[in-house]
This record gives structure tokens, C-alpha cells and sequence, in this order.
């Protein structure tokens, strides 16, 4: 459990740090930056946040540290950063397992920089949490067709055009080296699922014919490669 976060100045520079501390060795956070307004997010998995818990800290950098349970299965603790401007930010986490994370925000001659990395990690994030609810929305089309109980007026063809654009679209995106499997799993579940539409199409009335049951068998897939990217991703900044 986190047992508290706390902002301070760094006489060097406008920067500020965040430190976060909890009763026990600190899981690596997934950082993110987002904007309108600019704010920079940690998520740690499998940590909960006490009820009462807050940080007050304003500066010329910093306009306030905010803090949620972002999930509660799985459990998410969220610490959110919000920002004047967009600032260069660096995390430290050399005494993780001793339950402490900072995490340096500002500029300055000596301001620690965002990596590249982080950038790409970031900016992939959220063109996934772009596309990511457009599949979702499909996932019950894929649930019938598994459980071969497809509704007479569902659109399979509308379904597996909007498939393919989405495969397209994902496929198109650079994946960093932290998402790449969990890219690679995506533009499967695109494909699979396309593919199961496709013969359900084509098995006519579906009941136990072959072209019906491959078509299960692929939403089956779709589903499970689906669910192993939303684990393997985590929380999504907002689309």
C-alpha cells in the first residue's frame, strides 16, 4: 500500500520531484504523458491507495499532484502530475525495493530529459487507447459467433470491414520495443477475428457445419489474444 506522496523543489533548476513511498518493494510503474492539460500519469499494478491519502504542492512547474484507485480489478494506483506546460520528467527507481519511486519533472540547464523511449512508449499509448475501443466494441459479435448463437440481423460484413480497417490502422503504428508482442497479438486478434466473421458469413444458417465451427474456433482466438493485449497493456490513458 502507497503510504504517501510528497512534492518538493530541487534548489538546482525549476524542477520539482514527486516521491512516492509505500509499506513495501514498489512494482515499475507505467508512466505516460497526456495533454489538454498537459499532465504526466504513473500507474502502479497491484497497489492500493489509502482513502485519505493527498499531496498539496504548487510551483511554476507543477499545479498539483492528484491520486485515484484507477482500478480496482485489476488494481491500479494512479498518481497524476498536472502540469503548467509540457516539461522533460525522468524516473528513478533505484530504491524501488525499499518502497520508494520519484519521479523529477522540470526544466533548466541541467533538467533531466525525457528519453526517446519514453516518448515512443507514450505516444503508442495513446494511439492505442484510440483504436482499443472500437475493438471492444466488436467483442460481443465475436462472443456470439463463438458460442455459435449469431443474431439473424447482424451486420457480418459491416463487422469484418470495420475488422480490416482497425488491422490496418494497428499495423501502421510503431510499436516500441516494451509493446511489441503485445502489438503483434493485436494485429492477430484483428486478423482472427475478420477471419471468423468472414466464415460465419459463409456457413449460411452456422449450426454445426465445418465453415460454423472453424468460425468459433477463430472468434475463440480473437477473444483470448484480445484479453492477453488489454492485460499486457494496462490502463489507457482516455481516448
Amino acid at each position: 500500500m502507497i503510504q504517501s506522496v510528497d512534492a518538493a523543489p530541487v534548489p538546482e533548476g525549476d524542477r520539482v520531484t514527486v516521491t512516492v513511498r509505500s509499506d513495501g518493494p514498489l512494482p515499475a510503474p507505467r508512466i505516460g504523458v497526456l495533454e489538454g492539460p498537459p499532465r504526466v500519469y504513473m500507474d502502479f499494478r497491484g497497489v492500493r491507495l489509502p482513502s485519505r491519502l493527498g499531496a498539496d504542492w504548487s510551483s511554476t512547474t507543477l499545479r498539483g499532484v492528484r491520486m485515484a484507485q484507477y482500478s480496482a480489478d485489476p488494481l491500479v494506483a494512479r498518481i497524476v502530475l498536472d502540469l503548467h506546460a509540457p516539461v522533460p520528467y525522468r524516473l528513478r527507481m533505484n530504491e524501488r525495493g525499499a518502497g520508494k519511486v520519484v519521479l523529477v519533472v522540470g526544466g533548466g540547464a541541467g533538467a533531466p530529459q525525457t528519453s526517446g523511449a519514453d516518448s515512443a512508449t507514450a505516444r503508442y499509448r495513446v494511439q492505442v487507447s484510440e483504436m482499443l475501443p472500437r475493438l471492444q466494441a466488436l467483442r460481443a459479435v465475436l462472443q456470439s459467433i463463438d458460442r455459435r448463437s449469431v443474431a439473424a440481423d447482424t451486420d457480418l460484413l459491416g463487422v469484418a470491414l470495420e475488422l480490416d480497417t482497425l488491422n490496418d490502422a494497428i499495423s501502421r503504428l510503431k510499436a516500441p520495443v516494451s509493446y511489441v508482442t503485445a502489438h503483434d497479438l493485436l494485429v492477430r486478434s484483428c486478423a482472427l477475428g475478420a477471419r471468423a466473421v468472414r466464415l460465419r458469413h459463409g456457413s449460411g444458417g452456422g449450426g454445426e457445419t465445418t465453415a460454423a465451427l472453424n468460425a468459433a474456433s477463430a472468434a475463440a482466438g480473437a477473444l483470448i489474444l484480445l484479453d492477453r493485449v488489454v492485460q499486457d497493456l494496462g490502463p489507457l490513458p482516455p481516448p
